[in-house]
């Protein structure tokens, strides 16, 4: 009985995620290129130590890149986003000394 009344529940994330905002505000490239205004000359978002924000976000792309995501590297190399992703990674490998992926 259960397992046929849960069938009953599958419209509501269906509903859900048709009128989600995904996408709206831009591609992987508009919000790679605000990242990069908000860096300015700083190493990192919070300054010369990565912070939540730049773990965080170098988490989300090193999983993609590990993909092949051409839009991940896309992001990295026309948002000149490169260095930062590099020096996030080295910052992150001397704290937990093994790689992501």
């Amino acid at each position: 009985m259960v397992s046929y009344s849960a069938g009953l529940l599958w419209p509501v994330p269906y509903l859900m995620l048709k009128f989600a905002p995904m996408g709206k505000d831009g591609d992987s490239l508009t919000h790679a290129k605000v990242y990069r205004k908000a860096l300015g000359d700083d190493a990192f978002f919070h300054g010369k130590a990565p912070g939540p924000l730049d773990i965080s976000l170098y988490g989300s792309l090193a999983c993609f890149l590990a993909l092949g995501s051409p839009y991940a590297n896309a992001a990295l190399d026309r948002a000149d986003l490169r260095a930062w992703y590099d020096r996030t990674e080295k910052a992150y490998l001397e704290v937990v000394g093994a790689p992501l992926f």
